[in-house]
């Protein structure tokens, strides 16, 4: 795995323009930031997804029924399963998928303790491969796909994925998925732009942990946290902006990093309720419910395999 990883960051730092695949983001110390960052007061998302559960319980169960199996793909740390397993009645069972076992171990330990009579499992797999097993869970199912992490795909990528889920799901199974709706754009740049620095840190952070797996060091120091909003496409952007120019030598590569040079880092898609209710349209899902806090800032979505 780690030549893979290796190779794919070499590829990144030679393109141009460079980037750096969000995937490296979230080492120990990328973690724990953005654990930071969901609560800050800018960073409205967590909240706010976690505020639509809350108080939407009747809405959710009206359109559920009686479900009692839920996957959740993109988990995060698990506050979101949380308040959804609180809300939700008569689940019997909750499985976090992610690629790391490491991962599902602990919040599977963490939600234990917390639901003892709803079976917590885990199923180890890329949740991009995962559709393509879901015809072998026979069980009526709910999959949960929150956290706006959607909204880090390419458009024609999230249409792929939602489309690859519902063509392998079984009829009346449900998915549901959290949005960032577009809105004022000063909202937006300050949740990824806070006042306290912790997403420059963490963005700046992604340096460290492809040092680590590169054996190199390339200087957080050298660089700086930047971000950009189209309101048109809903397109937020973090790169990373050199502030000098510089070479690291990496297996033999020597990559020039230019005075001014951004490093793309992630992409953030922004959508309104009418466009992310047609793309699940297009991708097969139907009986589409959104429902959104008071400020419209975010959504989630039901639709159902029919």
């Amino acid at each position: 795995m780690k030549n893979k990883d290796i190779d794919e960051i070499i590829s990144g730092l030679k393109s141009d323009p460079k980037y750096i695949s969000s995937m490296y983001f979230y080492d120990e110390a990328g973690s724990k930031l953005f654990s930071e960052i969901t609560e800050l007061n800018e960073y409205y998302l967590t909240e706010t997804e976690i505020s639509i559960i809350k108080n939407n319980c009747s809405t959710f169960n009206e359109y559920i029924g009686n479900y009692p199996n839920i996957l959740e793909i993109g988990a995060g740390d698990g506050k979101k399963a949380e308040m959804f397993l609180k809300c939700i009645n008569n689940v019997k069972s909750y499985a976090i998928v992610d690629i790391s076992q490491q991962f599902i171990d602990y919040t599977i330990n963490r939600l234990k303790t917390k639901f003892h009579g709803i079976e917590i499992k885990g199923i180890t797999i890329d949740f991009f491969d995962f559709p393509y097993t879901l015809k072998n869970i026979d069980e009526k199912k709910v999959i949960l796909f929150l956290g706006s992490t959607i909204g880090n795909f390419d458009k024609n990528d999230a249409f792929d994925f939602l489309n690859d889920y519902c063509k392998n799901m079984n009829d009346n199974d449900i998915m549901i998925v959290g949005i960032d709706i577009k809105k004022d754009p000063d909202i937006i740049l300050r949740a990824y732009n806070d006042s306290k620095g912790v997403t420059a840190r963490f963005n700046l952070n992604i340096l460290n942990n492809i040092s680590k797996i590169l054996n190199v060091n390339i200087p957080e120091n050298k660089f700086e946290h930047k971000v950009k909003y189209d309101e048109n496409t809903g397109l937020l952007e973090m790169f990373l902006k050199s502030k000098e120019n510089f070479s690291v030598n990496i297996n033999g590569y020597i990559i020039k990093f230019k005075k001014g040079e951004l490093i793309h880092t992630e992409n953030s898609f922004k959508y309104s309720i009418d466009e992310f209710k047609n793309m699940m349209e297009k991708a097969g899902f139907k009986n589409i419910k959104a429902v959104t806090d008071n400020n419209k800032y975010f959504s989630v979505f039901m639709g159902k395999k029919l």
